[in-house]
């Protein structure tokens, strides 16, 4: 899943991406053979995928979800938990959310991937 995300570089937005998948670049080896088989992408994108690719890789590598931490501020952290499933744990905080002063909170649940 990760490895066909492309929002967490700055500058990428939903769009974006969407043009990357529906060019036929649908993962990051794609994003790496693209000039030779699609040549679409302009030379703003090109440079930044070729800087934020192999940064991404690495990232993966030594295990730093917090490379892809803009993944969370777009509401897209899911798409890391299958590379990061044994580094991370879920919290979901449900509410009553009748008021900003007399909330309760009503259940918390965590996930670890088993």
């Amino acid at each position: 899943m990760l490895q066909q995300t492309f929002i967490h570089i700055p500058g990428i937005g939903r769009e974006t991406e969407r043009d990357l998948w529906k060019h036929g670049i649908c993962c990051w080896d794609d994003a790496d053979r693209f000039e030779k088989r699609f040549g679409a992408v302009g030379a703003r994108l090109h440079q930044k995928l070729e800087e934020y690719i192999p940064r991404s890789r690495e990232a993966v590598r030594r295990k730093d979800a917090g490379f892809f931490e803009r993944l969370s501020t777009l509401g897209e952290a899911w798409r890391i938990f299958p590379e990061f499933a044994n580094e991370c744990v879920y919290l979901d905080i449900e509410t009553t959310g009748l008021s900003s002063v007399f909330d309760m909170v009503t259940m918390v649940g965590l996930y670890d991937g088993r």
